[in-house]
């Protein structure tokens, strides 16, 4: 799913922040793997090294089921 997200338009949520509104409360390790492994879609890493989420792509995954999230 190729999604284009608009920084300064875009509402960006920490993988903590995501990880809250999340079914079964995975930890914010396990959202930011998610990140790296390119599971949510959009995810950028910033030179700092955090991740930020589009609350777009996290809505879109939370009505699909979380369809394509790979959790090892």
């Amino acid at each position: 799913m190729n999604v284009i997200h608009s920084y300064e338009s875009e509402k960006w949520l920490t993988p903590g922040q995501a990880a809250m509104l999340i079914p079964g409360n995975p930890s914010s390790v396990t959202v930011r793997k998610w990140c790296r492994q390119g599971s949510i879609p959009g995810a950028i890493q910033m030179p700092s090294g955090r991740w930020k989420i589009p609350t777009s792509a996290l809505e879109l995954m939370l009505q699909r089921g979380l369809t394509g999230v790979v959790d090892e």
